[in-house]
């Protein structure tokens, strides 16, 4: 039901034109209903056109590289994406002011399994952990020297192979993870506490940054001030 409204929210951002002269924004997004609500309120609020398509994160990567999208969300920060995306900045450092939002990742695992993480160090680790394509989690996990499969696009596959027997825990982004945790992966468990929790930002390519340095400026001002305000708080709160 709420994924249904949420896709119905995106169409009409996609439609809806826009009054001024301004481009379209062309975004992509893995899994642009989790953001949906601010997408809706970024629109109303800068009259901004906004096309939002949905791809694997990788694919979104390759398409604002290339010029096929203007920007992607939600990213989180890792030099290596300087070389092809535009954070928002201040005085040179990333603002984190400008974030979409905070998001932790966990470790999730089958019911009755002993493997556990004490926000320190992994016990009982017998295996892989399975890692989306891409994701930032990889780079966290094998710094502790902990094998990943990177393998897999999605959440979804993630726990069909953790399910399976192939991976002895999986770790995913926590609002994703646990929207997941139902029907097919109802013997699937969070743990705690998070793996990491970090800022996560809408980027824009460089070149489009290059190009309209005012729009993207205007999206990321808009951003800061939605995330902040009751109306978006109150509205999220009733969506989870």
């Amino acid at each position: 039901m709420y994924r249904s409204i949420i896709a119905s929210i995106l169409l009409f951002i996609a439609a809806t034109g826009s009054s001024s002269s301004a481009p379209a924004v062309t975004l992509c997004a893995e899994r642009p209903w989790l953001s949906a609500i601010m997408l809706e309120q970024l629109k109303k609020n800068t009259g901004i056109t906004l096309q939002v398509q949905t791809a694997p994160w990788l694919r979104c990567i390759y398409e604002m590289q290339n010029g096929q999208v203007d920007g992607a969300f939600k990213a989180s920060f890792k030099t290596d994406r300087l070389e092809y995306s535009v954070y928002p900045m201040v005085n040179g450092k990333l603002d984190v002011d400008k974030r979409m939002t905070t998001e932790s990742y966990h470790l999730y695992r089958l019911k009755g399994s002993k493997i556990s993480w004490d926000g320190k160090t992994f016990t009982n680790l017998d295996g892989k952990i399975g890692v989306q394509t891409g994701f930032s989690i990889a780079d966290f996990l094998t710094s502790m020297g902990i094998p990943v499969d990177s393998g897999a696009n999605s959440a979804e596959t993630n726990l069909r192979m953790l399910v399976r027997g192939r991976f002895n825990g999986v770790a995913l982004q926590t609002q994703e993870g646990d929207s997941l945790l139902t029907g097919e992966f109802s013997e699937v468990e969070r743990v705690n506490p998070a793996l990491v929790e970090k800022p996560y930002f809408l980027v824009f390519s460089r070149q489009f940054f290059a190009d309209h340095p005012d729009i993207a400026n205007q999206i990321w001002a808009a951003i800061a001030k939605i995330r902040e305000s009751a109306d978006y708080i109150k509205a999220s709160g009733e969506a989870k």
